[in-house]
């Protein structure tokens, strides 16, 4: 296959993906080697073990439609040309808006768990995004989504765009109840004073 053919302007959208990855495990890596939180003063919970409901089922959904972006992006991305000037800006911002704000909420929540899981230990982070939304990492890959269709809009994209954000509040309502149950009046105040997954709007 000739390499020019991975060399496309319409391919660059992947290089944004890179960035946006590599920030992502940056963050994760710089946490589980610091082990230090953003907010010392985090109450914290210290019972055993809870799970949300459906959280592993949430979970292996999430990361197959994550999957499925990349062939999806593919395919679109060999049928269309790049996006033009306006469109290939607005979907770089989101996918480095998207970025950043996985990275940001990482960095500051040490009890980041792959799985809605309250170990003994666990702190309700209210610092850096999460002082605007409760749910920043999935606001995140709903960001991913939108950012990657808008730059190779196709059924495919978009039909992954709108899966990210369905079950991103899907997993955030559950792990909503459970720290309800955690954290109690504590988490409600909490709760009133932010948005679940986009800032002052829902």
């Amino acid at each position: 296959m000739d390499p020019s053919y991975f060399l496309m302007p319409s391919r660059f959208v992947f290089a944004l993906h890179t960035v946006w990855w590599g920030a992502f495990l940056l963050a994760r890596v710089r946490l589980l080697v610091t082990a230090k939180s953003a907010s010392a003063q985090a109450p914290q919970h210290e019972s055993a073990p809870m799970h949300a409901p459906q959280a592993g089922n949430l979970v292996r959904a999430h990361s197959a439609v994550i999957v499925a972006l990349y062939p999806a992006l593919w395919m679109a991305t060999t049928r269309l040309d790049a996006p033009g000037l306006v469109r290939g800006v607005v979907a770089s911002l989101l996918l480095g808006l998207g970025g950043a704000t996985a990275a940001w909420a990482i960095a500051v929540f040490r009890s980041y768990r792959l799985r809605a899981t309250i170990d003994p230990g666990h702190e309700l982070c209210e610092t850096g995004p999460f002082k605007f939304v409760r749910h920043p990492i999935y606001l995140a890959f709903g960001l991913l989504g939108v950012g990657s269709a808008a730059w190779a809009p196709s059924l495919g994209t978009w039909t992954v765009a709108v899966l990210l954000w369905v079950i991103g509040d899907l997993r955030a309502r559950g792990e909503e109840r459970l720290l309800e149950a955690t954290f109690g009046e504590r988490y409600r105040q909490y709760r009133s004073g932010t948005s679940r997954l986009l800032p002052w709007v829902y």
